[in-house]
């Protein structure tokens, strides 16, 4: 961890800078936050004296992510009250839920589309409604719904993407969620002015630890952490700690919740109390675990070559062809989610050349670096390789 980050840590837990900085340090800082989305945050934490020029630039950051957010929320009432009015239950999951309840200020916390819960058998429904309210389906939604568990739509007008998910997770997925009592414990909530549903506070950090950790293994950066840290924060005594733990064991999740939630006591002093901690706790506790999390958590966005290591796993040039060919043609309905182009329109076929470019700039070239054994490439296969192993610990908890 470098110097900036690690004074990004202490402002966001004490909101007080241990001593004066320079303008480069300053600018460094700033740097590390909006690589960890955190800069709103930031500016809404802060209680220091800084220097104005610093000051402006948190503040233009928050107030064009609160402008952002405003259009987001005027946006999410109006799915809102339909699908209401419809009749048809709606969790509001992940951003649409802690920004506007658990952070208390819309722009604190970005966001960059909608994702909703709805049941099951209400899908075909919900789709209508969207549908009535502009929204076009990104694909074939009734094979994709089977495949992955959610849906996805784009308002055109305004390029605003939402995701309407029937499951917290995936067809294959390991984990062991019980859905009817997380609607069962669903709670009554007003959400930009409309009627919804929010998580249980036990089922978000439950379902906070799971994204940051098993969905994207740590590559996201502070922010899933900051997200554990407000959710504690802002429900306190409310959260009963025995049952979370017993739950995380249910679900098969303990090992992703206790890596997490080590994670966000460690860094930001969230309040997790021993006890549930101790709970959580893997009978084969792995320290290369915690550095490969550490190691994603504070360089986020640095996967660059996703896939290389297991391109090169694939054995023979032909199974490495065949891998690549894949990777560069993938159906209609993933290209549509890629690039936000409705499927049925013709600039769809523009985009796979720009993928080629993307795939030949990115994937071909590290495979050269690597066949050279640049120091770099072989750097970023070892990469690949821990965070697949770190997914794979994870994933047997």
């Amino acid at each position: 961890m470098d110097a900036a980050t690690a004074q990004l840590l202490h402002l966001l837990r004490a909101g007080a800078i241990p001593a004066p900085l320079s303008s480069a340090a300053w600018q460094a800082v700033l740097d590390a936050a909006a690589a960890h989305a955190l800069l709103p945050l930031l500016y809404h934490r802060l209680r220091a004296a800084v220097p104005p020029d610093v000051w402006q630039a948190m503040r233009d950051a928050y107030l064009n992510n609160a402008a952002h957010n405003t259009r987001l929320y005027h946006e999410l009432g109006r799915v809102l009250r339909a699908l209401h009015d419809a009749r048809i239950p709606i969790v509001a999951l992940k951003g649409a839920h802690l920004a506007a309840l658990v952070y208390e200020r819309i722009g604190a916390r970005p966001m960059c589309d909608i994702d909703l819960l709805a049941p099951g058998g209400h899908l075909a429904r919900a789709e209508s409604v969207l549908l009535e309210l502009g929204y076009a389906a990104l694909g074939d939604n009734a094979r994709f719904a089977e495949e992955s568990f959610h849906t996805a739509y784009l308002l055109p007008q305004k390029g605003l993407m939402l995701e309407l998910h029937h499951h917290l997770e995936f067809p294959l997925s390991p984990f062991r969620i019980d859905l009817a009592g997380l609607w069962a414990r669903a709670r009554s909530a007003d959400i930009a002015g409309a009627p919804a549903l929010v998580l249980a506070p036990e089922d978000l950090l439950l379902h906070l630890c799971l994204h940051a950790s098993a969905h994207h293994a740590y590559t996201m950066g502070l922010r899933p952490l900051c997200d554990i840290a407000e959710t504690i924060r802002h429900y306190g005594a409310e959260i009963d700690w025995p049952v979370l733990a017993a739950r995380a064991n249910d679900w098969r999740a303990s090992r992703c919740v206790y890596l997490t939630f080590h994670l966000a006591r460690k860094w930001l002093d969230a309040a997790i109390p021993e006890l549930a901690f101790s709970a959580l706790a893997p009978a084969d506790p792995d320290p290369r675990m915690v550095a490969w999390a550490e190691s994603r958590l504070f360089s986020p966005g640095t996967e660059t070559f996703r896939g290389l290591g297991e391109v090169w796993a694939v054995s023979g040039y032909a199974g490495k062809l065949a891998f690549l060919c894949k990777a560069a043609f993938p159906s209609r309905q993933r290209m549509s989610q890629l690039y936000g182009v409705l499927p049925g329109s013709p600039r769809l076929y523009l985009c796979y050349p720009r993928r080629l470019a993307g795939l030949l700039w990115r994937r071909l070239v590290a495979l050269w670096r690597r066949w050279r054994r640049e120091p770099a490439a072989l750097a970023q296969v070892a990469r690949e390789i821990e965070t697949k192993a770190l997914v794979q610990w994870l994933l047997e908890g």
